[in-house]
């Protein structure tokens, strides 16, 4: 209990000492959320480029699998 009662004084201290940090970051995270809240675009342009990736890269996969199961190739003598 009493090293409780010492962190909690020692972490009071460091609070009161830090106060104007402290202001500060709360003000700088108050600012970015409402940034954030006012543009919705950075919400939905991740998920909009991770679906047109996710796409592109199942398309790829799609294309590599149907090279692989052609088989073996080996050269044939072809006459015209």
């Amino acid at each position: 209990m009493w090293i409780s009662w010492i962190l909690a004084a020692w972490f009071l201290v460091f609070v009161f000492c830090n106060l104007k940090s402290l202001r500060v970051s709360i003000a700088v995270i108050d600012t970015a959320a409402d940034f954030v809240s006012d543009t919705k675009r950075g919400f939905l342009l991740p998920v909009l480029y991770f679906t047109i990736g996710l796409i592109v890269t199942l398309v790829w996969l799609y294309g590599f699998i149907c090279v692989c199961s052609i088989g073996t190739i080996t050269p044939g003598n072809y006459a015209l």
